[in-house]
């Protein structure tokens, strides 16, 4: 049986690539907050910024399947530019959906479909991937970063914290810190990570992938 992925953000770039060259391999849920062009008839359009817009979109996954296997947060606000010149809202919107988001949804799919599944998170190898960013560990001082880079900082602290409270019900937790793609990396490589993290027994780890290498931070 295929492992059933929920992907958000799935209208970008990357999410575009993997559910194409994946698409035989795995069953998707792809979701984003607008339709986009061009996507798949799937795309289940929910703002996962929101309590009731997560509980909607887990109701539609219910609906499909029993439920999902792996949690791909891909969702991103990029909003670059000097702190001093962010508004309130930037601001928000950033932490909102690079760190707020994924933590409060992976706490609903755990409650919801794993916290009582135990030997079937262990069967299936289920878990979480979260899509980080080298921003999150370098300092880029003046590529207006601030506060995106603080965001996906967090990101990969709490997918820490996620692994090692999540792993009594075996549900691993990984990142994957890419440098700027398709620019400096191959949109290809990063789809290879997180396909490996889909299946691999390992969990807590951080994966670097820069111009020069591939390492765990």
């Amino acid at each position: 049986m295929k492992k059933v992925l929920l992907f958000t953000g799935a209208t970008g770039s990357l999410g575009r690539e993997f559910i194409e060259r994946f698409q035989d391999k795995y069953e998707f849920i792809p979701t984003a907050r607008t339709k986009a062009p061009n996507f798949s008839d799937q795309l289940v359009p929910s703002d996962i910024r929101t309590a009731d817009g997560q509980t909607e979109l887990l109701n539609h996954v219910e609906n499909m399947y029993e439920s999902p296997d792996i949690l791909i947060n891909n969702a991103v606000y990029y909003c670059i530019k000097p702190l001093v010149d962010m508004t309130h809202s930037q601001v928000e919107n950033q932490f909102l959906t690079n760190i707020v988001a994924c933590l409060t949804l992976a706490n609903l799919v755990v409650n919801r479909f794993w916290k009582n599944a135990t030997q079937s998170n262990r069967e299936r190898r289920r878990g979480i991937i979260n899509i980080g960013s080298t921003s999150g560990v370098h300092f880029y001082a003046t590529q207006g970063q601030g506060c995106y880079s603080a965001t996906k900082s967090a990101l990969h602290m709490v997918t820490r914290h996620m692994a090692a409270e999540y792993n009594s019900y075996h549900i691993r937790v990984n990142a994957i810190a890419p440098t700027t793609f398709p620019g400096a990396v191959p949109i290809s490589l990063v789809a290879d990570w997180i396909d490996h993290y889909c299946n691999t027994a390992e969990t807590g780890e951080i994966r670097i992938i820069d111009t020069e290498a591939s390492y765990i931070l």
